[in-house]
């Protein structure tokens, strides 16, 4: 889990070279998403495992102060790349299905909040950060 929520601060901290991008902006505000679909290999257990991850990509608007989807009312919102990235391998007998969802704002250089959650049989865990102004 340690690793989970480090790789998440990076994500936080990191400025993509995209972030301020009119180019990319503009082509990924057509309201459609793109889906990803990869083979994937992780080491668990001191093993390779073999599995599937899948990755959407989609633009929606964003609030800030609530940290959700904008879905109704007359809030202000950001324009935000979402980014689920949906991985699934076995180690042995069970799954181990791990979502992370990352929201990048297009306007400033950090991810405004990251959630992630493993689930597995012997149970689930789940991580979020959140930006605040400018701490996580």
């Amino acid at each position: 889990m340690r690793n989970l929520l480090f790789a998440l601060l990076l994500t936080c901290t990191t400025a993509p070279a995209w972030a301020d991008s009119t180019a990319f902006w503009s082509h990924w505000s057509d309201g459609k998403a793109e889906l990803n679909g990869y083979q994937l290999t992780v080491d668990r257990y001191g093993q390779s495992r073999t599995g599937t991850a899948v990755m959407i990509f989609v633009t929606e608007p964003f609030l800030p102060d609530a940290q959700v989807k904008h879905e109704h009312g007359d809030h202000e919102s950001v324009p935000v790349l979402k980014l689920n990235a949906w991985r699934r391998f076995f180690t042995g007998i069970y799954p181990y299905t791990i979502l992370t969802s990352s929201f990048q704002p297009e306007e400033g250089p950090r991810a405004l909040k990251v959630a992630s959650s493993v689930t597995e049989w012997c149970g689930v865990a789940y991580a979020q950060l959140n930006r605040r102004e400018d701490a996580v």
